[in-house]
């Protein structure tokens, strides 16, 4: 029985939607498109930008704690106007700026659904002046990371075949007391972050709002939190590697 090839209609043109587009001259007519996916003059799909914002291309803020049904509904209604089924028939260019886009958009939806891969993004976009500089541990964490990285070490020894056996039952108490130790504090950077990613939120929600006489201090309380948060998984990506090796080492004994 011969089965019958899907239908799938072209997309009819949308209406005007501004999206980090690559040019904002149609590749096509040479007209001014405006930022539009699709070209206004001669209706051709026109490439995403791969540099573009994430948050722009599915029309949300850029929080932390983005409503995730919104986005996946945003993610399939772009996704069918780039679906590559609909320039089976078209041009050569079309078709690759089809796939072109797709790519893009799966790239951006996989990247801000991602709770831990949306706060690096977030952070990114916004790091303005403070993006080259240095990120340093929280005080007091290096010391302790330093206490546990010799535990560690003390603990290899220990468990190597080829030295003097010592005490490795103290060394292995050590040890899953440093997990719990780093598992705490990871658990409690993680409830600093929340608090303040809602901060962020609330300031981005409210910034069509202010008033000019409070701008500054707008600007100056959304570049303190930004600060705090970059510290705060700054502080975590140190602990998850310790973390790492600790979980590698009792899995292997």
């Amino acid at each position: 029985m011969q089965r019958k090839a899907a239908v799938v209609e072209n997309p009819s043109p949308p209406s005007k939607l501004s999206l980090p587009i690559a040019t904002s001259i149609c590749w096509d007519c040479k007209s001014e498109h405006g930022g539009s996916y699709y070209c206004q003059q001669c209706v051709k799909i026109q490439p995403l930008s791969k540099e573009g914002d994430y948050f722009e291309y599915f029309g949300v803020p850029r929080l932390f704690n983005l409503d995730l049904d919104q986005l996946e509904s945003r993610y399939y209604m772009l996704s069918r106007k780039f679906h590559p089924d609909f320039y089976g028939n078209k041009s050569a260019v079309e078709q690759s700026i089809s796939l072109g886009n797709s790519a893009v958009l799966n790239t951006a939806y996989q990247t801000l659904k991602n709770q831990d891969q949306r706060v690096q993004y977030l952070l990114e976009l916004e790091a303005g002046a403070w993006k080259t500089t240095q990120t340093t541990l929280s005080e007091g964490l290096f010391d302790e990371l330093m206490e546990i990285q010799d535990t560690i070490t003390s603990f290899k020894q220990a468990s190597d075949p080829h030295r003097k056996k010592t005490s490795m039952s103290c060394d292995h108490d050590q040890l899953y007391a440093s997990k719990t130790l780093l598992e705490e504090k990871h658990n409690a950077l993680s409830s600093r972050l929340q608090a303040l990613s809602l901060k962020w939120d609330h300031l981005v929600l409210v910034k069509s709002s202010i008033s000019d006489q409070i701008k500054v201090q707008y600007d100056m309380d959304r570049e303190a939190i930004l600060i705090q948060i970059r510290n705060i998984v700054s502080d975590q990506s140190y602990i998850t590697r310790v973390l790492t090796d600790i979980n590698t080492l009792i899995s292997t004994t």
